[in-house]
């Protein structure tokens, strides 16, 4: 018996060749992205040991940056600093009408309003008519100005006096306080006179 080389006729030639193409087609599709994948596996990996390093790093300086803000709360309490209590309003009336004394300027009326939640703080507005010189009423600004803290006026009209009074001014103003949100509002007194 003797072997021979078989005969492939030319169709099946092309059957072949058919065949290898839609292999390497298939390779092409379905294997080769999923392996290019792959070959970046590695620089996926690092960037996201890159970002978990960077997100402990943040959380370490938030965790580091919060121990810093109570410790300076807690040196700030000790020390007596922050916002007033609501309680303390009184003080600070008392010290206004002081300011107005010291400068000539007597107080005919002091109208607090109810105190509003401002966020993290509350605010007492607090309206002022009085009589007084000019002169007296500006230094008695720079006196809030200067020895009131968490408290500013916001306004203020200035009206010559009555007639024959020439040196003698109607003053009004108004005083915001800001005070710490802990305990009850302010107690609100309606109308005072000033001694």
């Amino acid at each position: 018996m003797k072997l021979g080389v078989p005969r492939v006729s030319l169709t099946d030639t092309i059957g072949a060749a058919a065949v290898l193409l839609i292999g390497a087609g298939g390779y092409l599709l379905l294997l080769q992205r999923p392996l290019e994948e792959c070959g970046r596996l590695p620089i996926v990996r690092e960037a996201a040991a890159q970002a978990a390093r960077d997100l402990a790093a943040v959380q370490s300086e938030r965790e580091r940056l919060r121990r810093e803000v109570e410790e300076s709360d807690r040196k700030l309490a000790s020390v007596g600093g922050g916002l007033p209590e609501s309680r303390e309003i009184d003080r600070y009336l008392a010290r206004v009408m002081a300011a107005a004394a010291d400068n000539g300027i007597s107080i005919d009326t002091l109208s607090p309003s109810p105190a509003t939640e401002q966020g993290d703080h509350r605010e007492v507005r607090v309206n002022f008519v009085g009589r007084g010189s000019f002169v007296g009423f500006q230094r008695m600004l720079r006196a809030i100005e200067h020895d009131l803290e968490y408290a500013d006026v916001t306004h203020f009209s200035v009206a010559s006096g009555a007639e024959g009074s020439e040196s003698l001014c109607r003053l009004s103003w108004s005083l915001r306080i800001h005070t710490n949100r802990d305990g009850p509002p302010a107690r609100t007194v309606l109308n005072a006179k000033s001694p």
